[in-house]
């Protein structure tokens, strides 16, 4: 089974509020568990969400700010559910984090799998050492 592609998409600036960024969430949008690590190589998020279509997920960065939204639709709703526990989020997703300086944001690939959207964010190759010729009259 191939893992499915997901398109970064650089976003147009956030909203400000009060002169400053937004990183939250706002309103009734459900909160997306995700895991973020790093290697010396980069940047990785991984994010359970089953249940979506690939349509129905968008992953973009804007400002240093890597976002993770989208949708879980219910399906129809039944008459007569008397449940017990419901803890599964239905309905808008999102989730903001922001990126380390060293990440190339043209660089970033996402894929779905199994129900785990992945994110890869490379880190930009540092130059260890290089020596620089100096120029002069002559």
């Amino acid at each position: 089974m191939n893992p499915k592609k997901i398109t970064i998409k650089k976003s147009s600036p956030q909203k400000k509020e009060g002169g400053k960024s937004s990183s939250h969430y706002h309103g009734p949008k459900g909160q997306l568990a995700v895991d973020v690590y790093q290697t010396s190589d980069e940047f990785v998020v991984k994010s359970p969400i089953g249940g979506i279509d690939l349509d129905d997920v968008k992953v973009m960065v804007d400002n240093g700010i890597l976002i993770i939204k989208g949708e879980r639709q219910e399906g129809k709703k039944e008459e007569g559910r008397d449940y017990f526990f419901q803890e599964c989020h239905w309905g808008v997703f999102e989730r903001q984090i922001i990126l380390p300086e060293d990440v190339d944001p043209l660089k970033i690939k996402a894929n779905l799998e199994k129900g785990i959207l992945t994110i890869l964010a490379p880190r930009a190759k540092k130059i260890k050492k290089k020596k620089v010729k100096i120029q002069g009259a002559e």
